[in-house]
């Protein structure tokens, strides 16, 4: 069961790299719904919900309005190599355990932040949800998202 609670305040700046090298920065998702992830590997709750995050993603993809980070928070580097060994997703994956204990001594997992495009902390969850569904009704009070894609129309098969 996922609780929200309404958050006051900026969000910290962060400076943290992804997998790939690459920097991210408050700045550089400044205009955008910023909605982040916080995991760790020895939560089974927080990696399987990281396929939610990965269909929210597909749902968003061209959207310039909203930007995934994924924010994991274990302790040991080795343990964030060996979750992804394997693994791609389609938003960034970031090494953040020092900033996310800074902000939050103790946070239980999954975690999701919801940050304005100016920078405001809205919205924070805590627990996960069990079903798709359920993750996008309750992330769709919060922001307001692009429309699912239609499904494809059926075929009459032939014999």
């Amino acid at each position: 069961m996922a609780f929200w609670e309404r958050k006051q305040g900026k969000l910290p700046p962060f400076r943290l790299a992804d997998q790939q090298g690459e920097v991210w920065t408050l700045d550089k998702v400044a205009g955008k719904t910023l909605i982040v992830h916080l995991w760790a590997s020895y939560s089974a709750p927080s990696v399987w919900e990281m396929e939610f995050f990965s269909a929210l993603a597909s749902r968003l993809a061209g959207s310039k309005q909203f930007q995934i980070l994924s924010f994991n928070v274990d302790e040991d580097p080795n343990a964030l190599t060996a979750a992804l060994r394997g693994k791609s997703f389609p938003y960034p994956v970031l090494a953040a355990y020092h900033y996310v204990y800074d902000i939050v001594p103790f946070p239980t997992l999954p975690r999701t932040w919801i940050v304005s495009p100016e920078g405001e902390w809205e919205w924070e969850r805590s627990g996960s949800n069990r079903e798709l569904k359920a993750f996008f009704a309750e992330l769709s009070r919060r922001v307001v998202l692009p429309p699912e894609p239609a499904s494809p129309p059926a075929t009459a098969l032939r014999e």
